[in-house]
């Protein structure tokens, strides 16, 4: 599925058993705001109302110049692969179905980086691959962020 525009992310069915809420942990007030987003299409981070820069993981203060100021900012959910890792063992029973799969390590062009699954089985992975975003919808309803080359977005 082909997002509308350049910020709207796909969806895509996970393609293994069991529920997000399964393997995401219990979340707090703080961090609803960018699971929400997800299941709206967007990747949306903390953006620090001093220094304007997007940070994740969701935290109290700027790492950058230590301002607790923030908003919520749709940021650009396209970037590179910084490290990668092919698991040969399902660490969670919602994953085993899936060996090996990758997990990503994404630099986002915006600057944070983010964690997640790598969607295409049939893509492999190299430090600086472009990548997008994607949501992955869990047969409960519930989001988690992977990622799928760019091959497709072109």
């Amino acid at each position: 599925m082909r997002p509308e525009n350049d910020l709207e992310l796909p969806i895509r069915q996970f393609p293994g058993p069991g529920s997000a809420a399964d393997v995401l942990p219990r979340l707090s007030p703080d961090e609803q705001p960018f699971f929400t987003a997800l299941a709206s299409a967007r990747l949306k981070l903390q953006v620090c109302t001093r220094c304007q820069r997007l940070r994740y993981p969701v935290a109290p203060a700027c790492p950058y110049c230590q301002a607790s100021g923030f908003e919520w900012s749709t940021a650009r959910p396209r970037g590179v692969v910084h490290s990668w890792a092919r698991y040969h063992r399902g660490f969670l029973p919602e994953l085993a179905p899936l060996v090996p799969y990758v997990v990503l390590a994404v630099r986002l062009l915006d600057g944070p980086i983010l964690f997640g699954r790598l969607a295409d089985a049939d893509v492999e992975p190299r430090i600086d691959l472009p990548v997008h975003a994607i949501a992955e919808r869990w047969a409960d309803g519930g989001h988690v962020l992977a990622f799928a080359s760019d091959r497709e977005a072109r």
